[in-house]
This record gives structure tokens, C-alpha cells and sequence, in this order.
């Protein structure tokens, strides 16, 4: 690997793949629609871009059900201990 950089903060923009014109580009295993589209992009554009889906990484601890679980909780414990402090946002 010689650089990694992120995606278009658009979905479907593509710039950075005409920008930095990668050999490969990774996608985290959950981005089954698109790791689609990027597949379909490329097709149509004639591009030599190998596509890999990372694996992931430790689910039982990271996956973003988990996260989701934990913010309610937090945001619920929240409530509970300070009722009148509507100041504060939930992550």
C-alpha cells in the first residue's frame, strides 16, 4: 500500500477515483450496494480497478448494532440522571 485516502463524502460522486486513479480500492464488508454501483462504474468507464471487500474486524465488539445499543443506553442513563438538563445531544 502506498496511500489510503477516504471515498467521496457524496455517495456516487467518484471523484476521488478519477483523482487518485487507484489500483485497488477496499470497502468495508457491510457496503453490499456500494461495492454494486462502484463495480457498475467501473464497467461502464472501462477502468482497471481491482475491488476488495475487507473482512470484519472483530464484529463482536464493533459492529454498529452494538454502537447504536450502547448510545440508547448511554442517552437513556442520561435522562434518567440529569432530567432537566436538555443541553446536552446524543452522539
Amino acid at each position: 500500500v502506498d496511500e489510503v485516502v477516504e471515498g467521496d463524502v457524496e455517495i456516487g460522486a467518484w471523484g476521488v477515483i478519477g483523482k487518485y486513479k487507484p489500483d485497488v480500492i477496499a470497502l468495508g464488508y457491510d457496503q453490499i450496494i456500494l461495492g454494486d454501483a462502484l463495480r457498475e462504474y467501473i464497467q461502464k468507464n472501462g477502468l482497471k480497478v481491482r475491488v476488495v471487500v475487507m473482512e470484519a474486524h472483530v464484529p463482536e465488539k464493533y459492529h454498529s448494532s452494538l454502537f447504536r445499543s450502547e448510545k440508547s443506553q448511554i442517552t437513556s442513563t442520561k435522562s434518567q440522571t440529569h432530567p432537566n438538563d436538555r443541553n446536552f445531544e446524543p452522539f
